[in-house]
């Protein structure tokens, strides 16, 4: 079996980022999948690409609780404060007040 090698600039665009900052994070040692020079270009393996979306996909379900259908758990209307919290009277007189 071969091994699919795509173009830097084809595999930035596939993971959905700016050529630009691609290229940053290569120069950081910060770029997400392993990259390869052949003959003097940058390019990537397509199975390391699909290994790291298919990553993103699992953390993005477990960490910010989507649902299965990749749909956001809320509760029904608009989002509200929380109460501020009770204050609590122990029963006790402190002297105050006579």
């Amino acid at each position: 079996m071969e091994a699919r090698l795509l173009g830097f600039r084809d595999a930035c665009e596939l993971m959905g980022f700016k050529i630009s900052t691609a290229r940053w994070w290569l120069c950081q040692n910060k770029f997400p999948v392993p990259t390869v020079q052949v003959g003097g270009r940058r390019m990537v393996f397509a199975e390391d690409i699909d290994n790291y979306l298919a990553a993103l996909k699992r953390t993005a379900t477990t960490k910010t609780g989507l649902g299965k259908d990749g749909a956001v758990k809320r509760g029904p209307g608009r989002p509200r404060r929380a109460p501020p919290p009770l204050l609590q009277h122990d029963g006790a007189d402190n002297g105050e007040g006579k």
